[in-house]
């Protein structure tokens, strides 16, 4: 949802950001380098840019990504009860939204 009056508001990223939420989660072949340069790109601070990558490739310890390297845990998000994955801690979840 952008904006009528095109003036970008935290609103609005919000939005694009879950509609692209799926692209975000697996991302293979040429989109892989594509995001993977997206991410060292971002005029940030080096511990935002490590933190986004390793939520596009999997590399925080959610639940799901728990269970899927045989560490046994229970892998339901502590507020709404579904699995904890990447995209559901960030934009799926009541609470995070």
């Amino acid at each position: 949802m952008e904006e009528k009056i095109g003036i970008y508001t935290t609103k609005s990223g919000y939005f694009i950001a879950i509609s692209s939420a799926l692209v975000l989660a697996e991302p293979t072949g040429q989109e892989d380098s594509m995001w993977n340069s997206l991410v060292w790109s971002v005029k940030t601070a080096p511990k935002i840019m490590l933190f986004l990558w390793r939520a596009l490739y999997g590399g925080l310890s959610t639940g799901k990504q728990l269970r899927e390297r045989n560490i046994v845990v229970d892998d339901a998000c502590i507020r709404s009860g579904e699995s904890e994955s990447i995209l559901h801690l960030f934009f799926m979840c009541h609470f995070a939204q």
